[in-house]
């Protein structure tokens, strides 16, 4: 049980949200269209999940499948 919370913490955040525009991106499906270097105000989220929580839109490039 706890070596599953450990490991869970030793992950890097895998979605990334642009919080003045309040969208989340899939930092594994990022596109050149997405624009990350360009991001000022963010949050990280280990799940969409918590993403999810905050009311965020989905990226129409990198989680198009969320839709």
């Amino acid at each position: 049980m706890f070596t599953f919370i450990l490991g869970e913490l030793d992950q890097k955040p895998r979605y990334l949200a642009n919080m003045r525009t309040r969208e989340v991106h899939d930092l594994q499906k990022v596109t050149g269209r997405c624009h990350i270097d360009r991001i000022k105000m963010k949050q990280e989220f280990r799940s969409l999940d918590a993403a999810r929580l905050e009311q965020l839109d989905f990226c129409a490039h990198c989680l198009k499948s969320e839709y």
